[in-house]
């Protein structure tokens, strides 16, 4: 395998393992359950939530990890 094959197939990894592997960036694996999360894409800046907006509640008893309780 020659080395742009070798980088072409570490393009197509994701999460934690493109960023090890790819760009050799020390990330953390130990302990996530979603190792795609990006704060980047999946944090938006706090805003009031308008009043007509439906409210959803999950609850996840855990197996892995123990509770979570999302609003």
């Amino acid at each position: 395998m020659s080395g742009a094959d070798y980088i072409a197939k570490l393009e197509k990894l994701t999460g934690v393992r493109y960023h090890r592997l790819r760009h050799g960036r020390w990330v953390a694996t130990e302990g996530l359950i979603y190792e795609d999360f990006d704060p980047a894409v999946h944090v938006v800046d706090r805003f009031d939530i308008p009043p007509e907006w439906t409210r959803w509640w999950t609850v996840d008893f855990g197996f892995t990890n123990p509770f979570v309780l999302q609003c």
